[in-house]
């Protein structure tokens, strides 16, 4: 069964009780994002094999790789979970389907939702207005000079000369990383040119103007070898990361 540790008491949350979860949520009136973060494992009550159980049919959607398959699978599992945690609804009642783009959606909800996975991790996130997540892998190989002229606009790759050699792989994945998740969170997908998206403060820029109101944060916590962005409509929001484990889950920010 899975145990999802309360965010705000540090208790654990039994199924049955998600309705007040949900009604404590509308009360509370904060605007907030809850993201979680999880490995792809074949067992437990969201590996792959209860994932696919849960989505039936659309479990076999294709994909490049068995590797990304599972990947989605559990993404999918975990995001249906999320969603079904934070509405007090049967999971089974929630529908994640997809749009022209492949961008996940919910049916018949305003809730806005992402998900995201790399090497052996899924992220998820759901919020009430625009949200994007991303997760990368630190050691990724393409993550070299040549990656950072491609995708990093001319202040950004400045700043990555500026730093030790042995420091810049893991910063221009936290770059890409941002980057990933502000298009996410804008829904422009790859129409928008990473280098003309600036993403090295708190508020990205696109070709120097504002981006829609977007703010874009790392979270800390996370995986070990990996990095995980959460892009947000809006700066002040109560953002819940969980990196979920069988059984339990602890705080990533």
């Amino acid at each position: 069964m899975l145990k999802i540790t309360n965010y705000e008491k540090g208790r654990v949350v039994h199924p049955r009780r998600r309705r007040l979860y949900a009604t404590a949520h509308r009360i509370s009136g904060i605007a907030a994002v809850d993201v979680w973060v999880l490995a792809v494992i074949d067992d437990g009550p969201l590996g792959v094999d209860t994932a696919r159980a849960m989505l039936g049919a659309s479990a076999t959607a294709d994909r490049r790789t068995i590797e990304d398959q599972r990947r989605s699978v559990v993404a999918r599992a975990a995001l249906t979970q999320l969603v079904a945690l934070r509405t007090g609804v049967d999971p089974a009642r929630v529908r994640v389907t997809s749009d022209e783009r492949g961008r996940p959606l919910l049916s018949g909800s305003a809730l806005h939702v992402s998900i995201a996975h790399s090497g052996d991790f899924v992220a998820c996130a759901v919020s009430t207005r625009p949200v994007g997540v991303d997760i990368e892998r630190s050691d990724r190989s393409e993550a070299d000079d040549a990656l950072a002229k491609r995708v990093c606009t001319l202040a950004e790759r400045q700043a990555l000369e500026r730093l030790l050699p042995s420091s810049r792989t893991g910063a221009l994945i936290r770059l890409w990383t941002r980057k990933e998740a502000v298009v996410k969170a804008l829904g422009v997908g790859g129409a928008l040119p990473f280098e003309q998206l600036d993403v090295s403060h708190s508020a990205p820029r696109i070709a120097g103007a504002r981006a829609r109101g977007l703010w874009v944060r790392d979270l800390r916590g996370a995986p070990d070898g990996y990095s995980v962005a959460l892009a947000t409509a809006g700066r002040w929001q109560c953002v819940r990361a969980r990196l979920v484990e069988a059984g339990k889950a602890s705080a990533t920010a």
